[in-house]
């Protein structure tokens, strides 16, 4: 899906004859250079940390995502998004034969997914033993024992034989350019992760936006 909204995007682009230059870093200085009267910032997210508190590492979705044959047999994925990635990967996992724990700190499993499709979902992973725990919250990994918080009696409980733990977490916005334009006292306008990390739909939401804003009444 998101590719046929690429193709669309860079037709679209082609068609209004919009200079795309790729493969370049957008230093504050060369972004000054080019002139411009008006700068929207749209430099995304990148992951947050993934350390825990009382010691043991982690993997990223992407990471997970990059080399799912590296997880092992048994797999903890510690959702903290209740979106289509963790939901994505537990399916994966139990797909190939995986062993799966599934925490999330919150009561509540894939709450920004559908109803239509958690519900059979849940079917597949009760057949294949996925044992869900929520309100529960990572604290250590260590020879293979996950620690765990009760966050609801701040008690801690331990979970053997895990071999890979990966944390489905909000990224962190990227934002490195606006204080250095300002200070320049070049108009910066922001859109999609950078303000907040949130889903596809707001960015191009923003982009639009930012866009109607520089050129009102003007339309593509």
């Amino acid at each position: 899906d998101f590719g046929r909204y690429f193709a669309y995007a860079e037709a679209r682009l082609a068609r209004a004859g919009v200079a795309v230059r790729l493969g370049h870093a957008a230093e504050a200085d060369a972004v000054a250079a080019h002139g411009a009267e008006v700068v929207v910032l749209a430099t995304g997210a990148r992951p947050g940390p993934e350390g825990l508190s009382e010691g043991g590492a982690a993997l990223t979705l992407d990471a997970a995502a990059a080399d799912p044959g590296a997880l092992g047999q048994s797999v903890a994925v510690h959702d903290e998004t209740g979106d289509w990635g963790a939901l994505g990967l537990v399916e994966h996992l139990v797909r190939t034969g995986r062993r799966v724990l599934l925490t999330t700190p919150i009561a509540a499993v894939g709450w920004r997914t559908t109803i239509y499709s958690t519900t059979e979902t849940r079917h597949r992973w009760r057949a294949a033993r996925v044992r869900i725990l929520t309100l529960r919250l990572p604290r250590a990994l260590q020879d293979g024992r996950l620690r765990l918080e009760d966050l609801s009696t701040g008690e801690h409980e331990e979970v053997g034989g895990i071999d890979t733990l990966v944390i489905c977490r909000h990224p962190v916005a990227h934002n490195p350019l606006e204080a250095a334009l300002t200070a320049r006292g070049i108009p910066v306008r922001m859109a999609g992760d950078c303000l907040a990390p949130r889903t596809a739909l707001d960015a191009i939401f923003e982009g639009h936006a930012a866009a109607r804003a520089i050129a009102p009444g003007r339309r593509p």
